[in-house]
């Protein structure tokens, strides 16, 4: 089963024109950056699955969606859009950072030509309708956390041969792995077929020798000669089934292999980790007695999962840019070790806020050694 594909097939006619028409822009377009925007939720969604933290959330969020109300694009524009707006905004905001949102938003805006603020809108109405996909075959597939890894696994190649071309998301913090990932998949994919065509002309050829030569035999023990023609014409058959397996392996290989994924921009790193110490500062400067400490827990919870998405994300990092975004890490970290030990020191906050501090902060210090390239 393809989700993708079943969600774009509703891109046309009448709600495509009511698509393009709530975007204040044409369908084309609006149709251009659907189907940039679809296949890149998709992989943003296959990217929590990365970790047990981002499966478990997901889960969360999948399992709290009812399934039994609108399930497709025309019935979702046909009802209360404002409405429809706000429940994506919020489901984006629960599941990502605000640096993927935006990652996201500005890819499809460069790639389109929309600008980003209806690009915002254009992500927040398909996000309740892509997640209802989700959840439904989720749900099918038993509703566990291991399931939901299984049909993600599944639809990754999907969401790889979907991304337009002339699109890309490497910018997009964690979805560069995505690609590095399915491209890994298609290269497994390649060797298989390969193999398999290998396989094909190894015991065909030795088969039609075994026949030819049979067929010799029969004519040399019948006292005739075996008409030249003849075994001409089975070795030509003989050569080109050989030579057309060995075109299919090598246009598979061509077919599957995406192309190589750029080397990150720096200033979009910095850009994504900034606006996390930015957050962690605002949570860890607030922190002032125990009031204002379990008033700070759920953003601090959040961060923990933040960190958790930038792991992975730094982890991948070609050892050149781990290296150059080393001093901005130092300095951040600095910095945010300052902020934590004077929120960690003030009177009455329980034990679970600063078990929270310590492992942010325990999380953010292992950053700066994997930045030497040290995976």
């Amino acid at each position: 089963m393809n989700l993708i594909e079943q969600i774009m097939e509703q891109f046309s006619g009448d709600t495509l024109g009511k698509l393009g028409s709530l975007l204040g822009t044409d369908g084309n377009t609006a149709k251009k950056a659907a189907g940039a925007a679809v296949p890149s939720l998709m992989a943003a969604l296959s990217g929590l699955m990365s970790n047990d933290v981002g499966a478990k959330k997901l889960s969360s969020v999948l399992g709290g969606l009812d399934t039994g109300g609108p399930a497709n694009l025309a019935q979702l524009l046909g009802g209360d859009t404002n409405s429809l707006m706000g429940k994506g905004t919020n489901l984006l905001g629960s599941l990502f950072s605000d640096s993927i949102v935006s990652g996201l938003s500005s890819a499809v805006s460069r790639f389109s030509g929309m600008n980003v603020g209806i690009v915002k809108n254009l992500l927040a109405m398909l996000t309740p309708l892509l997640l209802g996909k989700v959840a439904s075959q989720w749900k099918s597939q038993g509703g566990t956390t291991q399931a939901l890894k299984s049909l993600f696994a599944d639809q990754q190649r999907n969401i790889t041969n979907a991304l337009p071309s002339g699109f890309s998301l490497p910018d997009v913090p964690g979805l560069a792995d995505f690609k590095r990932s399915a491209q890994s998949v298609g290269r497994g994919a390649v060797e298989a077929e390969k193999a398999a065509a290998g396989s094909i002309a190894n015991w065909l050829l030795p088969l039609a020798i075994v026949l030819i030569g049979g067929y010799l035999l029969w004519h040399f023990l019948a006292g005739r000669e075996a008409p030249k023609a003849a075994v001409d014409k089975a070795k030509a058959a003989v050569e080109k089934t050989v030579d057309k397996t060995k075109e299919i392996g090598e246009n598979v290989a061509k077919a599957v292999v995406p192309d190589t994924i750029g080397v990150p921009d720096l200033a979009k790193l910095k850009e994504n980790f900034g606006g996390l110490f930015k957050s962690m500062d605002s949570a860890l400067s607030g922190i002032k007695d125990a009031a204002t400490a379990e008033a700070a827990k759920p953003a601090l919870q959040d961060l923990n999962t933040k960190i958790d998405a930038m792991n992975e994300v730094l982890s991948k990092l070609p050892e050149a840019s781990a290296t150059a975004l080393r001093p901005f890490l130092e300095e951040q970290i600095k910095a945010a070790a300052e902020k934590a030990n004077a929120a960690s020191s003030a009177q009455g906050i329980s034990t679970d806020v600063k078990s929270l501090i310590q492992q942010i902060i325990s999380k953010i210090t292992k950053w700066i050694s994997s930045a030497t390239g040290a995976k």
